[in-house]
């Protein structure tokens, strides 16, 4: 069980209904959900490999979408277990659920499908992609979704992984209250 720290700090954002400012008891259990459904999205979005290899930018990646750091030690070719795969997953799943869950509450969209799009997000893009792209950010956080949509449409990420954006924009359209299915 993932236990947060410092979620203590109470901070009420602008348009954010009360039921959006969760607490830490709802935080660990909307933790618990996210991770326990969203390993078989991730294998499906990134793959499931033994064996170290170069993805598509030529970075070393093991595991599901595991980037592989010098604190590895680990080389292309090298081979881990599925204990180790399991290990590594865990812990880069876990920070970017944390993320999405601060990222969701800073926007108010406090909900299951909108924090495990924005998983898939943080995930792939890296925790600080709100750094790399503010002015996305800054729309999302406005709840300008559809100026988000427009910027996902004509990224390079779209470009690169179209159907992980596909399933972003689906997400954002939900919390627009459009009428189509949910995403997960």
């Amino acid at each position: 069980m993932f236990i947060f720290g410092n979620w203590n700090k109470k901070k009420v954002y602008k348009e954010c209904k009360p039921s959006m400012v969760a607490t830490k008891s709802a935080k660990q259990k909307m933790f618990d959900k996210v991770l326990r459904n969203v390993r078989t999205k991730m294998v499906k979005e990134e793959g499931y490999r033994q064996v170290v290899y170069k993805d598509s930018l030529g970075k070393p990646t093991v595991g599901i979408g595991h980037l592989v750091h010098p604190k590895d030690k680990l080389k292309v070719g090298n081979k881990i277990t599925k204990d180790r795969v399991e290990l590594l997953f865990k812990s880069d799943v876990s920070k970017s659920i944390k993320a999405a869950m601060t990222q969701a509450q800073e926007i108010g969209q406090f909900e299951y499908d909108f924090i495990l799009a924005l998983t898939s997000v943080n995930f792939q893009l890296g925790n600080n992609w709100p750094s790399k792209w503010p002015n996305t950010y800054k729309q999302l956080n406005n709840g300008n979704f559809n100026a988000v949509i427009k910027a996902v449409k004509n990224s390079k990420w779209a470009r690169q992984t179209p159907k992980r954006t596909e399933a972003f924009i689906m997400a954002l359209m939900v919390e627009m209250n459009e009428n189509v299915k949910t995403y997960a």
